[in-house]
């Protein structure tokens, strides 16, 4: 069975959405009845009786969400098991119905042997400490009567990719004039060393670490990166040249349609005023002459910068500096007590299941019995690119350290 890649343009995504919500209380549909599907087990942990089956491979298409009740059946090769005893990933046979609240789980079948597969064994932590940071503020803004998406997101220095994944319903040309938006201004550190640059490539959005007294600062810019023909690479690698008002040396596959070998400085030079080249390779940061490619997938591989964005960030930055390019479409954090998760686009088809992928991420930070699943699916099919809580409320969560 095919795993899910989550893909979509935003109508696919609204419609996976709206299939989640036809799961919820009081959203319709005969008390009663019950339906059956075959799919995929997407998300189930052993600290939360909500589990999703992933139907997309079923006429139905979509999440199914719901929860084990007391005299849910759950079986495995025919043998009485418990929650703990499936795999995510595996196909399950569900059957459920609808109540005043909620989804109610049935029956979980697995034929599958009645003993899984060894699972990766995952820390529980009583009191986790924070893990991960939050950064930046969110803003409003009131939409203008000249006002285009693109312009508000170069206004708030966000890509193109950043607004349209919060507003997919709007005309970036003709968004409502007079409906007041939230801007997404908050972010959720990549995974791994503050140090350096690291650019998230699903993100499409670079984290500048400049560390001076001894404290650590973050400046993030949004960029544009390699289409899925020439996808940005990852790895890690460091600045090897610095250049003003660069010659762009055009790749051969381009010259036919440029008619040239070489572009020389000026306004009408794809790369802008300045070149950031990565050592050993072909690949730079750069500006552009077209700033509304940023947030969006267009170069050969390259990071693309607004040119107001790259005329502060270039004096920053200096030879031999550091520059991770990670694969992170899942990024999670615990700060302060609460899960955050930030889910973006698989924009390379990298990860299997994004839902899985996530779960497993909160696993190994031992934070799996701190989460509400039905918020954390919302999270993976929204793929809205903004921080979102998925913590299971006190009482709830209460209950689940006694076990």
């Amino acid at each position: 069975m095919r795993g899910i890649h989550f893909i979509r343009p935003a109508a696919r995504r609204v419609v996976l959405f709206l299939l989640i919500l036809s799961a919820l209380p009081g959203s319709g549909g005969a008390a009663d009845e019950v339906h059956r599907r075959t799919g995929r087990l997407a998300v189930s942990s052993p600290f939360s009786p909500m589990i999703a089956v992933d139907l997309r491979d079923d006429d139905l298409g979509g999440f199914l969400v719901g929860k084990i009740v007391a005299n849910s059946i759950l079986q495995r090769g025919g043998q009485p098991v418990g929650l703990h005893d499936f795999v995510v990933g595996e196909t399950v046979r569900v059957t459920w119905k609808k109540s005043a609240d909620g989804t109610e789980i049935l029956t979980l079948v697995s034929d599958a042997d009645p003993a899984p597969p060894p699972a990766r064994p995952w820390p529980l932590l009583r009191k986790p400490g924070d893990v991960g940071a939050l950064i930046g503020e969110n803003r409003q803004h009131t939409i203008g009567r000249k006002d285009t998406l693109l312009d508000i997101a170069r206004r708030y220095d966000l890509g193109f990719n950043e607004i349209m994944a919060l507003y997919p319903q709007y005309d970036p040309w003709l968004p409502p004039i007079g409906d007041i938006i939230d801007i997404p201004r908050k972010w959720l550190l990549p995974k791994g060393p503050y140090e350096g640059l690291v650019i998230n490539i699903p993100e499409m959005r670079l984290f500048a670490y400049l560390r001076k007294k001894g404290k650590i600062s973050v400046r993030t810019y949004p960029v544009g990166i390699g289409d899925t023909d020439y996808p940005t690479p990852t790895g890690t690698f460091r600045i090897g040249v610095k250049r003003r008002h660069p010659t762009w040396y055009i790749p051969p596959s381009l010259q036919a349609k440029y008619q040239r070998a070489t572009f020389p400085p000026g306004e009408d030079n794809p790369l802008g005023d300045y070149w950031i080249g990565l050592e050993n390779t072909l690949y730079g940061i750069h500006g552009t002459d077209i700033p509304w490619s940023v947030g969006r997938l267009v170069t050969r591989g390259c990071i693309r910068m607004y040119p107001e964005d790259i005329a502060e960030f270039f004096p920053t930055v200096s030879r031999d500096t550091r520059v991770q390019l990670v694969y992170q479409p899942v990024k999670v954090a615990f700060v302060s007590g609460r899960i955050l998760v930030e889910v973006h686009r698989d924009i390379y088809s990298q990860v299997d299941n994004l839902a899985v992928h996530g779960l497993d991420l909160l696993g190994r930070l031992g934070l799996a019995h701190l989460l509400d699943t039905m918020k954390f699916v919302h999270a993976i099919v929204r793929q809205s690119g903004v921080p979102t809580d998925v913590t299971l409320e006190s009482e709830t969560a209460a209950n689940t350290e006694e076990r």
